[in-house]
């Protein structure tokens, strides 16, 4: 029982994702190969989507998924730490052609 339950807890703790901050004025730090994810507030009632801009570093991280979480929980955008280095992740909250807002993620992967 023990041995069963100590897999779990590591295979739950493998499958975690740090979470960033949006309004963090610093890089925000990850460790290499890690998964991390974006959460923004989205209400679907306005219309209004994020979409992160593909004018990042790929090889630094990769965009795994978007998952939208309800009005409450807004949107997560998932990803991995790829290699050491930094990059910028830009989103846009839009509606059609309409911008409503844009946020800036600083991303420093290191080792």
């Amino acid at each position: 029982m023990y041995k069963l339950l100590l897999i779990a807890t590591v295979f739950l703790a493998s499958c975690s994702y740090q979470t960033i901050k949006i309004n963090d004025p610093q890089p925000c730090k990850v460790k290499l190969y890690k998964k991390f994810r974006v959460n923004l507030p989205e209400d679907h009632r306005t219309g209004y989507t994020w979409q992160l801009n593909e004018e990042y570093d790929k090889t630094i991280v990769d965009h795994m998924n978007t998952v939208w979480e309800g009005n409450t929980n807004g949107v997560y955008f998932y990803f991995t730490a790829l290699k050491p280095g930094i990059t910028i992740l830009n989103f846009t909250s839009r509606k059609y052609d309409d911008v409503n807002s844009i946020k800036e993620i600083t991303i420093k992967v290191s080792e």
